[in-house]
């Protein structure tokens, strides 16, 4: 599922589906970003990124990258 702009006049607030948040070692949200082509199954490379959540509405929830690069059109991991 792509990450998409909640606001094109914010920068840096995205939304992604709260089904993409996981819970980090600290209690900390997280969403796994896909890196290269998500074809390659369970082969594909994925990397962390802890985000700060948003408001949430419609299965979404607005996501601000704290540590970590996450941008409209990255490709995160749902449902694993």
């Amino acid at each position: 599922i792509e990450a998409a702009a909640a606001d094109p006049s914010v920068r840096g607030v995205l939304f992604v589906p709260i089904a993409a948040l996981t819970a980090g070692p600290g209690g900390e949200s997280r969403v796994e970003v896909v890196e290269g082509d998500p074809r390659d199954g369970e082969r594909a490379q994925t990397r962390m990124v802890v985000v700060e959540t948003g408001l949430a509405a419609g299965g979404q929830v607005e996501v601000t990258a704290t540590d970590g690069d996450l941008g409209e059109g990255d490709l995160v991991v749902v449902g694993r």
